[in-house]
């Protein structure tokens, strides 16, 4: 027997005012409590949530201004309760819904509300995983029930303990008992961190970042789930000795959200750069980078190394590869040379006299457009063949452009110029004041493979006037 039905167990449905736990209010309280004996009580109230219910909450509810207008307070109800889920198993269809609003209710009342939870949605997704939709309508269906006053808390109460009763009986206790233990497995936390503060994070889009002694910046990440991806850092059986360490280092975490994925990678990679936390290798190495220009000496190519604080893509699309120092772009030049049997010499790489064979043909490794072995329009094309795939791109637009994105609560604006990334900002009056007032950021390649993945897709681009013209 699974160690949930050794315990009382509550079924739980809330009616609210909206969406928000921190500003929204609960307006109705159904609960179905199942006792480990089979037997079942009911319990549901109406709460004056002493704020007005938005129409359309009415209309979806049923429940109106009016008839809460006589109900009780949370606080009058709230010891009693307490009580009454104090050492149960609080259930919900999406728990962390009601759990959030219950838990910020008691708050307000200066109580401390912690229980094991279950979440229906969750167990439905591991047992049914056949079926498309898991929410409670589907629930409804599946089951066969005939409901009335669909949206008011004790029906959907019902519901919430009809799945729950149906799993048992439909099911070997072990299948189960394996499904509520998963979901309800618990991450083993670092011992700074308090159990409580994981019920604040969003399972949203963003950045976490985790510090240690004396705000040292550990690690920073990004997820589209900011709740799971930083519990999945402290689950209890660590596979990785580099996870087990830093778990044992965090002493503080903070998380930023961000409207989507692509600011959630900016502000990543931004962050990193600024903070340079020890745990993260790959994007702190910003070094003095460097490119290969491509440059047409009447109708010859010639390559030239450029440090990549000083590119222009509005002048140029002759722009090849991103190398974190000069070693790394002549060896990558000469391993795509003898896969091409390219002239390093003519390409200004490697001296030699003008019209004799180079080195490298004498060894079999260029092809011969020094000595005229093979024709110099076929080594210029060549040449650009073999380039192409490092090729950046390049700039098109005459200055700055914002990306603009946005979720259902809110929008934002990543300004970018040249792949450099300015910031983001939740106005467009304030994008265009950092336009006028913040120094042009440098090209740094982490931000443009970012931007390149997402520019030439489904971006909103918003093309921004000059500079000149916001100053004056």
């Amino acid at each position: 027997m699974s160690q949930i039905w050794q315990n009382n167990i509550i079924c739980i449905d809330l009616e609210t005012t909206g969406a928000n736990p921190i500003k929204d209010r609960i307006t109705e309280i159904g609960i179905v409590e199942l006792l480990p004996d089979g037997s079942i009580s009911e319990w549901q109230t109406l709460i004056n949530p002493e704020t007005s219910i938005p129409p359309f909450i009415s209309r979806l509810t049923g429940i109106s201004n009016e008839m809460v207008r006589s109900a009780p307070l949370f606080s009058e109800i709230a010891s009693a309760l307490l009580e009454q889920l104090k050492g149960k198993y609080f259930v919900a269809h999406n728990v962390r819904f009601d759990y959030a609003f219950i838990k910020q209710e008691f708050l307000k009342c200066g109580m401390s509300f912690k229980e094991n939870t279950l979440c229906t949605v969750r167990l439905s997704r591991q047992l049914y995983p056949e079926h498309i939709k898991h929410n409670l309508d589907s629930l409804i269906q599946r089951l066969g029930l005939t409901i009335q006053d669909r949206h008011r808390a004790l029906t959907d109460a019902r519901v919430v303990a009809d799945f729950l009763l149906h799993v048992r009986k439909s099911f070997p206790a072990e299948t189960y008992n394996k499904a509520i233990q998963k979901i309800t497995k618990k991450p083993s936390l670092p011992p700074a961190i308090e159990e409580g503060f994981i019920d604040s994070i969003p399972e949203k889009t963003g950045v976490y970042l985790f510090y240690g002694e004396n705000n040292l910046p550990l690690y920073i990440g990004k997820s589209i789930n900011l709740k799971e991806r930083i519990l999945s850092h402290f689950n209890s059986d660590h596979k990785h000795h580099k996870e087990l360490r830093l778990s044992q280092q965090v002493k503080y975490i903070e998380y930023r959200e961000t409207c989507g994925e692509l600011g959630a990678l900016l502000l990543e990679a931004k962050l990193i750069k600024e903070l340079k936390p020890i745990h993260n290798h790959r994007l702190r190495r910003q070094q003095q980078l460097c490119t290969w220009q491509l440059i047409n000496h009447s109708n010859q190519y010639t390559l030239s190394l450029r440090n990549t604080d000083e590119l222009n893509f509005l002048e140029s699309d002759t722009y090849f590869g991103v190398f974190q120092s000069r070693k790394k772009a002549i060896d990558t030049l000469h391993a795509i040379a003898d896969a091409h049997g390219m002239c390093l010499a003519l390409l200004g790489i490697e001296s030699h006299t003008k019209g004799k064979a180079c080195f490298r043909s004498q060894i079999n490794k260029c092809h011969g457009a020094c000595c005229g072995k093979e024709e110099l329009a076929h080594h210029q094309l060549k040449v650009l063949i073999a380039l192409e795939k490092i090729r950046l791109k390049n700039w098109k637009w005459h200055g700055c452009i914002a990306i603009k994105e946005h979720n259902n609560d809110s929008s934002e604006y990543h300004l970018i110029h040249q792949w450099g990334y300015y910031g983001t900002y939740r106005t467009y009056q304030e994008l265009l004041d950092a336009m006028s007032t913040t120094q042009e950021p440098l090209f740094d390649f982490d931000i443009y493979k970012i931007l390149i993945k997402f520019i030439f897709k489904s971006a909103e681009i918003i093309v921004l006037p000059s500079k000149n013209s916001l100053i004056n």
